[in-house]
């Protein structure tokens, strides 16, 4: 191989690496602009017949508005977890107050559908898989 090759092959890897390095620079150089961007960035969805288009912060400060700025106790996120896997079983006299600020979230279901006081078993909602994938995928981030 002579050094002209050598050359060419170096010219050649440069080209083909520009792109992605100069937009790994760009990305991470300019991430909390993007980041402030997403931000500002809209959801459209459908619920009961009404589309609803909202930015994404209004739809956080809904949502953090369902639990009325109460925090989750680690036994509420074990019982999420635990009906992430299937149904549990629903006491009326020992589960009511600990799952009811789930319910009223909308983070939970009653089964048979109807009030959760009537309820024989509980289910976690689709919202509910949604936060606790979030905060699982948080926690993996902070233990790494």
């Amino acid at each position: 191989m002579t050094t002209k090759d050598i050359a060419e092959l170096v010219l050649k890897l440069l080209t083909t690496l520009v792109w992605p390095l100069v937009t790994v620079f760009f990305l991470v150089r300019y991430r909390e602009a993007l980041q402030s961007l997403m931000a500002q960035g809209k959801v459209k969805f459908t619920m009961a017949g009404v589309t609803v288009e909202t930015t994404l912060a209004k739809f956080e400060e809904v949502m953090t508005d369902n639990l009325r700025d109460k925090t989750l106790l680690s036994s509420q996120w074990e019982s999420l977890q635990q009906m992430a896997q299937a149904p549990i079983p629903f006491d009326r006299a020992k589960d009511y107050e600990h799952l009811r600020p789930l319910r009223d979230a909308g983070l939970i279901w009653a089964l048979p559908k109807g009030h959760l006081g009537d309820a024989k078993e509980v289910v976690i909602s689709p919202l509910g898989k949604l936060l606790l994938n979030a905060r699982q995928k948080e926690q993996s981030k902070t233990e790494k």
